[in-house]
């Protein structure tokens, strides 16, 4: 290989390296936004079901999701696959959440995935110890 071409390679691997990481703090208020638009009515301000409009005691506390998990922790794979609709969750019976995979999806701004995962990584901020 010639110094150019290893030089180039080098170049674009340190470039690479520098692109811009999201802020894990933005994307947690990004998840709070889509949380307020989307969850708040059944799931309450900051994941306290009981303060919802639409208070379902079927609806459970999403505080509480990693204390409840077995292994008491955040059970990220699954809460995706609840909200995007791809697990279908006993307590909602028949299906009184909706996919959110796919109203995600037809918003303004961003892919469905992008919001569904800022929107698990808001709850896993509000879990309490």
């Amino acid at each position: 290989m010639s110094r150019s071409t290893i030089l180039t390679v080098l170049v674009g691997i340190v470039l690479a390296g520098c692109e811009k990481q999201p802020d894990p703090e933005e994307i947690i208020a990004q998840g709070k936004a889509t949380f307020d638009a989307h969850c708040v009515a059944c799931h309450g301000p900051d994941g306290d079901v009981r303060a919802a409009d639409q208070y379902d005691p079927a609806t459970p506390d999403l505080r509480t999701i990693a204390s409840r998990s077995p292994q008491g922790r955040m059970p990220r794979v699954m809460l995706t696959e609840i909200i995007d609709g791809r697990r279908v969750v006993q307590a909602h019976g028949n299906r009184t959440m909706p996919v959110w995979g796919e109203a995600l999806g037809m918003d303004d701004g961003g892919s469905a995935d992008e919001k569904i995962d800022a929107l698990v990584k808001y709850v896993e901020s509000i879990q309490n110890p």
